[in-house]
């Protein structure tokens, strides 16, 4: 967990959708990972971890960490 730009991506976890869960992406992750996709940052923010790849983004796994764990418990 590190001090990192947060993003949100807004293909994979759309607000309105009904099944709808907030989930946070690194700098990386928005250019590996969801590089075609819409991607918006919301702010720098202390001790998160990426959340792509994890239970959060079961049709888009990481390329950078394919082994994530499947939940970040302590991101707030």
């Amino acid at each position: 967990m590190k001090r990192q730009a947060v993003f949100a991506c807004m293909t994979c976890t759309p607000p309105k959708s009904p099944d709808f869960v907030p989930a946070v992406i690194c700098l990386g992750c928005t250019e590996h990972c969801h590089s075609d996709h819409e991607v918006v940052e919301l702010y720098t923010k202390r001790k998160l971890k990426c959340d792509c790849g994890n239970s959060k983004f079961p049709k888009n796994p990481c390329k950078l960490d394919p082994n994530k764990a499947s939940i970040n418990e302590d991101n707030r």
